[in-house]
């Protein structure tokens, strides 16, 4: 994703915290369509869920919960992820009936170039820390744990980057491999997940797990 479209959606995001204000990614995807903003709603989704899990929300107090919604008009129901300051109940939120807005004629949308910096603005903290506590969030169906591309981009770890594991007192190192081979890898879209057998050779699991950067890699440890 380009940097004037990552900074136009951290900007919508830190709007509605500053503001204190429960939205989910569709929130956002609407508000900036409305806006003229050519944006697409899984674009916007994927960017929203990296700010969660790279810690950035937990700067400002916020959490992520599960909730059922309506779209098409009553037609389908679905789940989503309402991002919620920690003193605001889920379910005093209202939104939950509603539906993506069309895409923004060409011919209509306004130019990024002329609204966005052309590099990352960095506007919301990136901590080289993440927590995974038990029970908080969705775990994926397979058991793996996956890694914020932001811990990722901080060791300069790209797609296609071969990394070695290893297990030290009780805890998970990846590093990159010296050699070009090693037993994960960074896939397209900067994608890192630790499949359920890995996690076990260090006794863990892809819950009540500490991922931080450590060096020149990244620990995986269990949380205390």
């Amino acid at each position: 994703m380009n940097a004037p479209l990552t900074n136009l959606i951290e900007q919508a995001v830190l709007d509605q915290m500053r503001a204190k204000t429960s939205f989910t990614a569709l929130d956002i995807s609407n508000r900036l369509k409305a806006d003229r903003y050519a944006v697409q709603h899984r674009q916007v989704a994927e960017t929203v869920r990296e700010i969660f899990e790279s810690g950035a929300m937990a700067h400002y107090d916020y959490d992520r919960e599960i909730i059922p919604v309506v779209t098409d008009g009553g037609a389908k129901t679905a789940r989503a992820f309402l991002y919620h300051f920690q003193e605001v109940r889920p379910r005093t939120y209202q939104a939950r009936s509603q539906s993506a807005l069309p895409p923004v004629p060409s011919d209509q949308a306004r130019n990024l170039s002329d609204c966005m910096a052309a590099g990352i603005l960095s506007l919301l903290p990136r901590p080289a820390r993440f927590l995974r506590r038990p029970g908080r969030r969705r775990v994926r169906q397979d058991g793996a744990l996956g890694i914020p591309k932001s811990l990722l981009a901080q060791l300069g770890w790209t797609d296609g980057s071969r990394l070695a594991l290893t297990v030290s007192d009780g805890r998970l190192v990846i590093q990159a491999s010296a050699t070009g081979g090693g037993v994960l890898r960074v896939w397209n879209g900067q994608r890192l997940r630790i499949c359920r057998t890995k996690l076990h050779c260090g006794a863990l699991t892809a819950e009540g797990v500490v991922v931080e950067v450590d060096g020149v890699g990244l620990s995986v440890s269990a949380s205390a």
